[in-house]
């Protein structure tokens, strides 16, 4: 939004988010992620989702009508080596956010769009943003490492990068009040 209606958006925060991971962690792609982002860069667009979902219904049909709890320790099977689980310091909201995650996978549509458009290059230039820009991320976060934040930084003129202590849920959920605060007060 930022890049495409830049009279619009005053300030932006990114709390670990991806770069393109074709650049920032090509090592992570698979390759059937190669042949959809080969097929999206061809205007194959539903070919490219129909592969990503073949793929999110690999990752997440085992996780489908399970109960609460047998769904909670799915989920956490899923926490990466190293990465400690934030709920488990804030279980009070652990139960809500479990059963929004439970309803967000009952499809792979989500999954399939969400990892097209992070996987491979971008049809925006990030460096037209020039809305201020708050990139924050977790020292040890697994799942979007601070090199994602360092290329973004690298590619957004206005923006100031934050590695803070933790990973991916410190920053996610403990460091979002925090980080509109800081936006808001300038």
């Amino acid at each position: 939004m930022a890049a495409a209606v830049p009279d619009r958006i005053g300030a932006v925060v990114v709390t670990g988010g991806p770069g393109v991971y074709s650049e920032v962690k090509p090592e992570v792609l698979q390759d059937e992620d190669r042949r959809a982002l080969a097929l999206l860069a061809e205007g194959e667009v539903e070919e490219a989702v129909q592969i990503m979902i073949e793929l999110g219904d690999a990752d997440l049909a085992g996780m489908r009508g399970l109960s609460g709890e047998e769904f909670s320790a799915a989920l956490k099977k899923l926490t990466p080596p190293g990465e400690k689980d934030w709920f488990d310091e804030h279980s009070d909201l652990r139960a809500s956010f479990e059963a929004d995650f439970q309803r967000a996978i009952t499809t792979s549509d989500g999954y399939a769009r969400d990892n097209l458009s992070w996987l491979g290059p971008w049809d925006i230039d990030v460096s037209a943003v020039t809305a201020r820009v708050r990139l924050i991320y977790g020292e040890s976060d697994k799942m979007a490492a601070p090199a994602h934040g360092e290329w973004l930084h690298a590619r957004l003129p206005s923006s100031e990068l934050h590695v803070i202590p933790g990973g991916h849920g410190d920053v996610i959920f403990g460091a979002a009040d925090s980080a509109f605060a800081a936006i808001t007060r300038h």
